[in-house]
């Protein structure tokens, strides 16, 4: 897809006068609040977040420097939809104080599925037991930096998969308020160690099928 070489980061990297705008305006806004965050969208290496970084602190320099007030202490956090970034997460919160992962993006890229495109929406639509491995293994990486990992999208709060995200250890979720209800049904239903069990079971089918059959025969209803 021509279009990915200017998205997220990428286009905000290469238009440099647009980003240090963007970011002078969050540390000025941030002046007097509390546990502001700068998420970096389509982050794919390690350099992206560090050249963010640097970017975030010259501009709060610069604002100092010349007396404007502004956030003294802003996190930051990529957004992992790219598989290469759900692969190095490790390495990349060694640059960021968290990370969001945007599970439905994230999929439609490990899937080479579109989910708006009706031909292939079957292929997006599967519950692939490579999304759910990823998945697990972003967890374990974060939990070994001791840092938190946020689930965001549609997928994050679909019943059938919350066991999982929980068994595999997501404590954090950003979701409609809409589909609030269903998540907080499915978390009074199981506890810590049976998600556990479940994850464990998913992780362990070998193909999209037995995957499905642990699926159905959770009660989230």
């Amino acid at each position: 897809n021509p279009s990915m070489g200017c998205r997220g980061v990428r286009g905000l990297l290469s238009s440099q006068e647009v980003l240090r705008k963007q970011l002078r305006a969050i540390l000025r806004a941030a002046k007097d609040v509390q546990n502001v965050s700068v998420l970096v969208p389509f982050v794919t290496t390690l350099s992206d977040m560090q050249r963010m970084k640097a970017a975030v602190l010259e501009e709060r320099v610069s604002l100092m420097k010349a007396k404007i007030a502004c956030a003294t202490n802003v996190a930051i956090a990529p957004i992992i939809e790219v598989p290469a970034a759900a692969i190095a997460v490790g390495a990349i919160l060694n640059e960021s104080d968290f990370a969001v992962v945007a599970v439905d993006d994230l999929q439609a890229h490990l899937l080479g599925a579109d989910r708006d495109n009706i031909a292939v929406r079957d292929y997006y639509e599967a519950v692939h037991p490579a999304v759910f491995e990823v998945l697990a293994r972003m967890c374990k990486d974060a939990e070994r930096r001791k840092k938190p990992l946020v689930l965001f999208g549609e997928s994050a709060a679909e019943p059938m998969r919350v066991p999982f995200y929980v068994g595999v250890g997501y404590r954090s979720f950003s979701v409609a308020p809409v589909r609030l209800r269903g998540m907080l049904k499915v978390l009074a239903r199981y506890s810590v160690d049976e998600c556990r069990r479940i994850a464990a079971r998913m992780l362990e089918a070998p193909r999209t099928l037995d995957v499905q059959k642990v699926l159905v025969n959770l009660d989230v209803e």
